[in-house]
């Protein structure tokens, strides 16, 4: 699921628990990008993104990756620009759910995501 507005503050706690950071900071981080991936809807090669897993019993956030690209020094479009290739940054899954699976899927659901929007 793409993050959306709702789940800002839950991903920043959810970040901060691993990677303790300025809270009001992470959110401002996350609410720039969910608006720049809300504001351009029709583009689906939108990166960087944040896919997150929620629990649907408890409406938290357990699981969160970040997809970012990097440009390539090797590879050029004919141009001579350089091809961005999508890059998997983070992944994180809330502590008292790790070992069971999670963090596999949600690299799964990452490499899906830039092989069927962002290649």
């Amino acid at each position: 699921t793409e993050l959306k507005s709702e789940y800002i503050e839950k991903t920043a706690q959810l970040l901060n628990s691993e990677w303790p950071r300025n809270f009001q900071q992470r959110c401002n981080n996350l609410s720039t990008l969910t608006l720049s991936i809300e504001n351009n809807r029709s583009n689906r090669r939108q990166i960087p993104i944040s896919l997150i897993i929620i629990d649907t019993q408890t409406n938290n956030v357990v699981g969160h990756s970040s997809i970012i690209s990097i440009a390539t020094c090797d590879k050029q479009y004919s141009n001579g620009s350089a091809i961005n290739l999508p890059f998997v940054q983070s992944i994180v899954i809330k502590k008292s759910l790790r070992g069971k699976g999670l963090g596999k899927k949600l690299m799964k659901l990452s490499e899906q995501y830039f092989i069927e929007y962002a290649i």
